[in-house]
This record gives structure tokens, sequence and C-alpha cells, in this order.
């Protein structure tokens, strides 16, 4: 069927408009005088606030700063903060930001600290019988901080803590008798769910856990036993992403509510690849393959319909082009709406530079990712709309509804996206 008679037979399903989709962009957050790297480690629920810092060794500067899509990276300060803060996480509306903060440039230690507003930060306390914290994540109202608390040697030990107000400081224990550090990286955003690493630095095995409440630890698993790491949960703490050690290499995983391994695959041939960041729904998954010192290491992106794809062709077919010269070789963070993405990559003149990437609705015409675009993509098209799948949303706009079908066919009677 040619393109003339497919919009004459569905020409009455046809709807004018449509939703119009977020503004895309790249963002790289531009090194300040000291700095010769900058990174982006957390963004908060539409990505519209990221957080991140600048280091520069040579001019002792460790420096962060609150980036959003009007203002640029900003630099932070905040009362009650010392001079080397690095900010590590922010809040689902923006308005609270967590981080570790020092005296002194390379100080034997850091602190953790909580800031809400326009309030003081406040310095939260250790674990009885630890030195020192470091703060990973913290819940989507902004009232429970997870990290780790540690001292130096000897003896070595590191364990993971849960903060509220209410509640103090908490330690989370271990998720296997002998381990001896565990680290909390991530919270769900309803503050449920706390995910991490747990490990016996002797013997070097390590496994993935999921705290709650009223269960404690537990210990995630994939097939047979490996080396295995959790970093990111989604929203609700159904849906969990790291990567275990296989005998060829590291290998994004996916678990799922019933605590399930999946492998993500791979994209390139890499052995190696990273789960490090997960929307609210579980269906935008990001992190690295390849190591970043790899020269052709790249960040990617993970969707059920698509599976792994380099990042740089994930945002192009969202209307985001990734600066010549520019090499994202890893996305630390995805917002809970799944349409920013913030990391860290090679920029021009080979400078460690953060990024923030939002994208736009993507091209529908290539509905079947095959590289051509034809009567397929139809009725690929047509199959996700007609059962009200999420991929059936076309035009972004957070239902499935005739709008998507006009979305869908102007591009696809253009035989692309202009």
């Amino acid at each position: 069927m040619n393109r003339a008679m497919m919009r004459s037979l569905l020409g009455g399903m046809l709807l004018c408009g449509g939703a119009s989709a977020t503004e895309p962009g790249f963002y790289a957050i531009d090194l300040i005088p000291g700095a010769t790297q900058s990174y982006a480690l957390a963004l908060s629920q539409t990505g519209d606030t990221a957080v991140g810092y600048w280091y520069g060794y040579t001019a002792r500067l460790n420096d962060s700063y609150i980036w959003t899509q009007g203002t640029g990276p900003v630099r932070y300060a905040a009362a009650g903060v010392l001079a080397y803060p690095v900010l590590v996480g922010v809040s689902s509306d923006g308005q609270t930001v967590i981080g570790s903060h020092t005296s002194t440039f390379f100080a034997t230690g850091s602190m953790s600290f909580v800031q809400h507003g326009a309030d003081a930060a406040v310095q939260l306390p250790v674990l009885s019988g630890y030195l020192y914290s470091s703060p990973h994540a913290v819940s989507g109202s902004g009232l429970i901080v997870v990290g780790d608390c540690f001292h130096p040697p000897v003896p070595y030990s590191y364990q993971a803590f849960r903060w509220s107000a209410a509640t103090g400081v908490q330690g989370l224990g271990f998720a296997r008798s002998g381990d001896n550090y565990s680290s909390a990286s991530a919270i769900s955003r309803d503050g449920t769910t706390i995910v991490g690493n747990s490990s016996n630095t002797g013997s070097g095995s390590g496994v993935g856990f999921i705290w709650r409440q009223g269960t404690g630890m537990r210990v995630l698993s994939v097939p047979g036993f490996v080396s295995h790491t959790i970093r990111a949960v989604n929203a609700n703490g159904t849906i969990t992403v790291g990567f275990y050690a296989g005998a060829h290499g590291n290998r994004a995983v996916m678990w799922n509510a019933q605590r399930v391994a999946t492998e993500l695959g791979t994209v390139g041939g890499f052995l190696n690849n990273y789960a490090y960041g997960i929307s609210d729904d579980g269906r935008v998954i990001a992190g690295a393959v390849g190591n970043y010192d790899e020269p052709e290491a790249q960040a990617f992106v993970w969707t059920p319909e698509a599976g792994m794809e380099y990042a740089k062709d994930y945002l192009f077919a969202r209307g985001v082009e990734v600066p010549i010269g520019w090499r994202m070789y890893q996305i630390n963070a995805v917002s809970g709406d799944g349409k920013t993405f913030c990391g860290v990559g090679l920029g021009l003149n080979g400078q460690t530079q953060g990024f923030v990437a939002k994208v736009g609705a993507p091209c529908p015409a290539d509905f079947d990712h095959n590289g051509g675009v034809d009567g397929q993509d139809v009725q690929a098209f047509f199959a996700a709309w007609a059962t009200g799948a999420a991929s059936g949303d076309v035009n972004d706009d957070g239902g499935v509804d005739g709008a998507d079908v006009s979305y869908f066919f102007q591009a696809w009677e253009s035989g692309g996206c202009s």
C-alpha cells in the first residue's frame, strides 16, 4: 500500500494538533577558572535541576554547582557548608540537595550534609564507631538521605546508613555474615526501598542488596553466583539496575519485581557495560558500554522497544545532536520522567566535562527500528497504539490517543522527521 492510499484510508482518524514536546537540548557543564574537570551526577524528577561539581588538582579546586536550563551551572554556596562541597543528590522538586564537605582540600575524611531550600545546611551524624560519611542519594521528598559511614584503617570498614530528621542515623548492616563493607547507592523516590552493595574486602566477593524497613537487607542474585552491584532503583522500588562480573566481562542487569535478573544486552560489541540510572517507571535505563578510558567507550540508553543503543543515537532520534568533538562515555542519572540524562564525557579539546541532555518526543517514522520507513512501521505502530502500550505515545504527551496517530503519520508520510 502506498502513502497516498494509506492517507486516504486513515484520514478520518487523524486529529489536528497535539501536545508540544519538551524542548530538547544538549548542555555541557563548562569549566570554571582552575577546574580541569566537571561532573553531572543527579537530576530532579523532571530533569529541570541537576547537581554536580568541578575539580582541579593544581588549583586545589573542588566546587559544586546547581544547574537549570535557564541559568546553566551556578556555583553552590550555603550557610553551614564548608569550603569543599560535592553535591551528589537532589530531591524531586529540586529544592533539597545533599552532598559531602571538608574543611581542606584532600582532607582525611568527609561529612554528609543536607540543605532544604534556603535553610542552612545540616551536617548529618555518623554511626557509632565511625568517623566520616559520604551521602549517595536522597528520597523524592528530600527527607531521607542514604550513603555510607566509614573509618580509615585500621580496622577498615564501611557501613550503609539511612538518615531522616525523624529517626536520626540508622546503620543498615551487611548482607552476609563476614562482610565488612556496605554502601547504599540509591533510594526509591517514595523512600521505601534502598539499594546498594555489600562485600568482604578480603575475599573481594560482593553482592547487591535491597533494604526495606520491614524486611531489612536482602541479597539480589543472578543465575549462578557472581559478584554484582546495584546502582539505581525506580520510583516505587520494584525495579533495580546495576551490573555483575561475569566470565567475559561486566554485564548491565535489570531485576524485576520478582527479583529475577535480565541482562540488558550490549551495543558495539563491548564486553563491559554498566547500568547507572533508571526512570520512575523502569522503562528507560542508562549507563556506559566500555570503560571510560577505552577510546570508543560510550554512554548507552536502554528501552524495552529498542534494547540497548548508543546514547548519541537515542538523543538524535529525539531531536538532540551531540556536538561534534564530544563523546559521552557515561550517563550517571535518568530523570524520573525519563526525558533527561546527565553524566560525563570528553568534551572539546579532550576535557572531562559533565553534561545534561533533555530530549523531546522521538521520531516515530521508523517505528520498528529496522532502518527503513515503510508499511511495516504502520503495522508496528498500530499494534502498539491499539493496546495502549507506552510506545504508542509517540507525541510524548502522556496519553495514547488520536493525536499520536496524527503525529505518527506526519512523520511517516515525510519519510522521517525534520
